[in-house]
C-alpha cells in the first residue's frame, strides 16, 4: 500500500464531498509537494532516481543512471535496489551546501531541470484525489498521462477534472490535467509573487483522459456525450 504525506491540503480540503456527476462538471483542488513528500513517495515506490531526490548517494545515483531508460518526466524504468535503506536517501542539511555538494545535486537533475523534480506519477496522484474526493467509491478503469512539463519542489499545482461524457450511466470519462502557473512558479510567501505568479499563463504539467466506474445509483439518467 502507498502512503503519502499531503502535508499542504487541510483536513476539510481532503473531506469527501460526494457528487453526482453530470456532464460539463468541474472539480479542482491545489497542492504542492516539499522534499518530505518526494522523499515519502519514493521510499514507497522505491523510485530513488537522482532527478527527484539531490541527495540520493553519489555510488548508487551513479548505479540508478546505469540501470535503464526512464519516461519523459524522468522516472526510472528499473531501480537498482528495492529496500529504501540501500538508496541511502539522507536528509537535508540546514546548513548552505559546499560548491562541490550544489554541483552534483545540479548535475543528478540533468540538463533538462534547473532542480530536482516531483515524481510525474505522484503529480497525476491529484488526479485520483479528486476521484475520491467527489465520487466516493469510484473505481479507476483506464487513465491516459501525457507530461508536459516538470513540477519542481514546493510549486503549487493545481488539478482539475471535467466530465465529458456518461456512459452505461456506470461510466465516467474525465478529462484530466494538472497545471501549474507560470515556468518555475514557486508558490512564495510576499504578496507581490503572489499575484505575479495568479498573473501568469498555466503551463500543463500533466494531462490525459480518465474512465471511472461509479455507482450507476448516483448518477442522474442522460445521454451520453460520448
Amino acid at each position: 500500500m502507498l502512503l503519502f504525506s499531503f502535508t499542504t491540503l487541510t483536513h476539510s480540503a481532503l473531506s469527501v464531498r460526494a457528487c453526482r456527476p453530470t456532464v460539463g462538471a468541474t472539480f479542482s483542488l491545489h497542492k504542492s509537494f516539499s522534499a518530505a513528500d518526494v522523499q515519502a513517495f519514493a521510499s514507497a515506490s522505491s523510485d530513488f532516481n537522482p532527478v527527484h531526490l539531490p541527495h540520493v548517494d553519489e555510488q548508487h545515483a551513479g548505479a540508478a543512471r546505469g540501470a535503464g531508460g526512464a519516461d519523459g518526466n524522468g522516472d526510472a524504468a528499473a531501480t537498482p535496489a528495492l529496500n529504501p535503506a540501500a538508496a541511502r536517501v539522507s536528509s537535508p542539511q540546514p546548513d548552505a551546501p559546499t560548491e562541490s555538494a550544489a554541483h552534483s545535486s545540479k548535475s543528478l537533475a540533468g540538463p533538462r531541470f534547473s532542480g530536482p523534480i516531483v515524481h510525474g506519477m505522484l503529480s497525476a496522484s491529484l488526479i485520483g484525489a479528486l476521484f475520491a474526493q467527489h465520487f466516493p467509491g469510484a473505481i479507476y478503469v483506464s487513465q491516459s498521462l501525457r507530461f508536459r512539463a516538470p513540477l519542481y519542489y514546493d510549486e503549487l499545482a493545481t488539478a482539475r477534472i471535467e466530465v465529458l461524457a456518461i456512459e452505461r450511466r456506470k461510466l465516467v470519462r474525465c478529462r484530466t490535467v494538472v497545471e501549474k502557473r507560470g515556468k518555475d512558479a514557486v508558490s512564495r510567501n510576499t504578496a507581490e509573487a503572489q499575484q505575479a505568479d495568479a498573473d501568469a499563463s498555466p503551463v500543463v504539467v500533466v494531462e490525459g483522459e480518465a474512465t471511472v466506474l461509479v455507482d450507476s445509483s448516483a448518477v442522474a439518467a442522460q445521454p451520453s456525450s460520448s
